[in-house]
This record gives C-alpha cells, structure tokens and sequence, in this order.
C-alpha cells in the first residue's frame, strides 16, 4: 500500500491509525498522509464485479451533494480509483466520526437525504444488482439449502419491482454504510452498487432489513419517520413496489448470516404486510 500510495497519489505514509474494516475481499484504512488523513479502501481477491466503475457514481454525486459524501481523492492521472491485477483501490475524504445515533431524528434526515438524491439527474451507470438475474439465484440457492415452495412462492412477488420512479439510488441505506461530521451531518458511504435504478429499491432496502429486526420487533416510529421525511421532498412510489423491493432484498441477505432468523424475518413480513404498509402513506396503502 506503501508504494502504491506514493505512486498513484503521490502521498507518503504517516502512520496508519486504523484498521476499520476488514473482510477477506475488503479492508479499509485511516491513513495519516504526508497531505493529511485519508481513508484507504482496498478491494481485492478479485475486486467484486458490482464495485467496478462505482468510483465514477461516488464522484458525481460527491460534487452535487458534497456534505453527504466524503470526496474521493484523484490520482495523480485523474482517475478515482486504481486497479491491479486482483486489486482497486480508492482513497477518500477521512470522516473520523463514527455512525450517526440510531434515533427517529437520524432516519429522517436519512429520508430526506436520500429524496435529495432521487431528486438528481441521474447517472448513467446502472445499478449493480440485476433484480431478475438475483431472482434466479435465488431460486437457486433456495434448492441448496432445503427451502422449498413457500420460499419459492415469494420470489415473483419479490420481483415484482418493474413500474414506477427511477433515479441515481445508493442500495443499502443503513447506520452501518453512514458516518457523522463534527457537526452531526449524516454522510453517506459504501457506493460499490450505486446507479440507475427503481427508487423503490431504495426505499424498499431498509423497510424489513432494518426496521424489522431479526427478533421480529418492528421499529414503526424509525420507519415513520424516515418515509415521512422522504414525502415531504419527493412522492412514494406505489407501497406494493416498496414492499417487493424490501423482501428482494431481506431475501437476498438471508444467505450472509442467521439464515433460519432470516427467513423467519421474512416470512413474518409477509404475513404482516399491512403493519410495514402502515408507515407509508395512507393513500398508498389502499391497494
């Protein structure tokens, strides 16, 4: 990393003060600089193919929304991110803070962040992850682990995510993927999937996999909170995309970790539909 930095961005190494994640195909530094702190990203083993050209979305909507992003670093040739052989590598802006407090008032300035950005022109990189083509290995990975009809019987819904708004969306809007300024302003990171997408991805990501728990408690006055601050700036999509675009994507992370709490999670979503409908608008939820 040493050289690459000095090479690439022509910055020496200080120290290296933290080691703030790590993942075997990811890590990610806070670095004291010969030019000041910066945060090290390095994708490797290989770099994931959705990460791929993401540095171009993060850049764009840097310039547009520059309290909400950290500003990524060019290297010495312009570009914003370099690659190697089974590697890339960005460097960003260092927002030393930690995440933002799990509060009503955090997830809506969170909503209406994320209004900000639908409100953009979109980018031209579309989003990463292909809804159909992650139906199917769905349905795929449900065989391998023994999950049978009832699984296989939410997937079209799940899919249905094919009407309605598209804008510039991040994919993953949770506390994990945010930092806080000095000043408490919310920063959004983690753009790998970022692009041109259905709005209700978005808005449909933190509706079960983060309002509703793994221990099935539902966290209505953070959802409340986060749609309605979201309304006062843009419209909802139809409450029937949202709520496909959240089971795609509780379904999708079921495979990661606690996949039985997972898969309970989701089919207590969708049993309960009417109670996750309830934080949307009420003229949506008539259908």
């Amino acid at each position: 990393m040493h050289e690459l930095l000095r090479s690439e961005y022509d910055l020496d190494i200080r120290e290296v003060l933290d080691h703030v994640q790590s993942y075997p195909t990811r890590s990610v530094f806070r670095v004291a600089t010969s030019d000041g702190t910066v945060a090290v990203k390095v994708d490797r083993q290989p770099p994931p193919r959705e990460a791929v050209g993401s540095e171009a979305v993060h850049h764009d909507v840097a310039l547009r929304l520059p309290e909400h992003l950290p500003r990524l670093r060019p290297t010495t040739s312009g570009s914003f991110a370099v690659h190697r052989p089974g590697l890339r590598v960005t460097v960003s802006e260092d927002i030393p803070g930690g995440p933002p407090p799990d509060t009503v008032e955090t997830w809506a300035a969170l909503g209406s962040i994320l209004a900000r950005l639908h409100a953009l022109t979109p980018v031209s990189r579309p989003f990463a992850i292909p809804v159909h083509a992650a139906i199917e290995e769905l349905a795929t990975q449900s065989a391998a682990y023994g999950f049978g009809a009832e699984f296989r019987a939410l997937l079209p819904r799940a899919a249905d995510i094919d009407v309605g708004a598209t804008a510039t969306i991040h994919g993953e809007v949770n506390l994990s993927n945010c930092l806080a300024r000095a000043d408490g302003t919310i920063v959004l990171i983690d753009w790998d999937q970022a692009g041109y997408g259905r709005t209700a991805l978005d808005l449909g990501y933190p509706l079960v996999c983060v309002f509703l728990t793994e221990d099935l408690d539902w966290r209505s006055p953070m959802a409340a909170a986060f749609y309605k601050a979201y309304q006062k700036h843009r419209p909802l999509p139809d409450a029937e995309q949202i709520l496909a675009a959240a089971l795609f994507h509780a379904m999708r992370y079921m495979w990661f970790h606690n996949v039985d709490r997972r898969w309970r999670r989701v089919q207590h979503a969708a049993m309960n539909r009417a109670a996750l409908m309830s934080v949307l608008s009420p003229a949506q939820t008539s259908r």
